[in-house]
């Protein structure tokens, strides 16, 4: 008698823990997210809005987490009773070596067999239970509304009514205001809108887009004299310098010119030059530039090599250039380049092909499709399907992109027609 009514209390939890499990199942997929064994297409939209007369009841946030955790819990009670039941009265008694595993399995079966059943006929009474559903979603949101609540899931690591969402809706829309602030009405302050848009794009922004390429690396093999490396920097401005081995995807170090400039006419071994180079920074191609700049802090250091997604070096990129995409290009005196952006009469203007095509794009509110291309001569590679020539044309759905002038395979400047 006693086993008889032992297992009618333990069917009776199962029975409910599964009811209760996929009732919360059921109340999150009306709610509006998507979960185990039930959703929205097994749901008959129509018999909801007309039951519910056009209801828009939604579900925060911190009212999913409480019902995964209870739907969870109440699970794992009501099933582990119904095992730890069939254990306590012998079944698999005889069978002690295969008991956990035997029980696992029946705990498996006895878990999807029920939810799949019950989830059959929740779906089908969809229209008639909606109420239910209703009724589920206000009890969590009040428990959920406790100040207490919040901060338990806040204090566990849980970012409570999706901040990081919030914060990234609400950047994007200071974005656009700062875009639309920047327009002819204001053209006073415009350069100081430009910076504040900076700032904020540079966890959108990655360090491909602004470093300088490959190609254009300045660098000095650990072979050459020490005079020959402080020729080179005199003649490219630079202040540092990779010096490699074998080539540039064997960097030993990075050499500052203030720790060789004493040393210029005494006579230098490669050992003595090797103790001068400071350890690189190596920095994904991927990276946002946020990263880049805490990376700089953390390691007391302006310069980093960039590497791709293949281990090899892509660029450098240094502290100038963070500066440079923030508050636009600084000029010195060692600086002999034409301007990046040139305007050459009204509507033409004359680029440098590294250019970011996301830089021109907002420059001058064109629509030109990156398709993972980053830079305007390498859209121009892609567009063509072979070497450029002098005098190519692109065109894209607002503007004519001509080349101007290429030196060995690489685009060097080109112009761009507004039309």
């Amino acid at each position: 008698m006693i086993l008889i009514t032992d297992f009618i209390f333990y069917l009776l939890i199962f029975i409910f823990s599964i009811l209760i499990y996929v009732l919360i199942n059921y109340s999150l997929s009306i709610l509006g997210y998507r979960t185990f064994g039930i959703t929205n297409d097994d749901i008959d939209q129509t018999e909801i809005d007309r039951s519910s007369e056009n209801s828009t009841d939604t579900l925060s946030y911190e009212a999913y987490i409480l019902a995964i955790f209870i739907r969870n819990f109440i699970i794992s009670v009501g099933v582990g009773s119904f095992i730890l039941f069939i254990i306590k009265v012998g079944i698999f008694s005889d069978l002690s070596n295969y008991r956990i595993l035997l029980v696992s399995i029946l705990y498996f079966c006895i878990l999807v067999i029920s939810i799949v059943i019950t989830n059959k006929i929740f779906t089908t009474l969809n229209s008639k239970l909606y109420f239910l559903a209703s009724s589920v979603g206000k009890t969590l949101e009040t428990f959920a509304s406790i100040p207490k609540f919040k901060g338990f899931i806040r204090y566990v690591g849980i970012p409570t009514s999706n901040e990081s969402n919030d914060d990234e809706k609400a950047t994007a829309t200071l974005i656009e205001t700062l875009d639309l602030l920047e327009s002819d009405q204001i053209p006073a302050h415009q350069e100081d809108l430009r910076m504040i848009r900076g700032i904020l794009r540079m966890d959108d922004l990655r360090v491909s887009e602004i470093m300088k390429p490959r190609p254009d690396i300045i660098s000095a093999s650990e072979d050459e004299s020490i005079s020959s490396i402080i020729e080179k920097m005199k003649v490219g401005g630079y202040s540092k310098i990779p010096v490699y081995n074998s080539g540039l995807d064997s960097i030993k170090g990075v050499l500052f010119a203030r720790d060789i400039l004493s040393l210029e006419k005494e006579e230098v071994d490669k050992q003595t030059l090797s103790n001068l180079l400071r350890q690189p920074l190596y920095i994904p191609e991927s990276q946002n530039l946020e990263t880049l700049l805490k990376e700089f802090q953390t390691h007391s250091t302006s310069i980093g090599i960039v590497l791709d997604e293949h281990g090899s070096v892509s660029g450098l990129v240094t502290v100038t250039d963070l500066i440079e995409e923030i508050i636009g290009e600084l000029a010195d005196e060692f600086d002999v380049d034409p301007p990046e952006i040139q305007e050459i009469r009204q509507g033409i203007f004359l680029l440098d092909a590294t250019l970011s095509i996301d830089q021109i794009n907002r420059k001058f509110n064109l629509r030109i499709e990156n398709e993972g291309i980053s830079t305007i001569g390498g859209f121009i590679y892609s567009q063509l399907g072979r070497i450029p020539s002098s005098g190519d044309v692109v065109e894209t759905s607002d503007a004519f992109i001509t080349v101007r002038s290429v030196v060995g395979r690489r685009i060097k400047r080109v112009s761009l027609s507004l039309k």
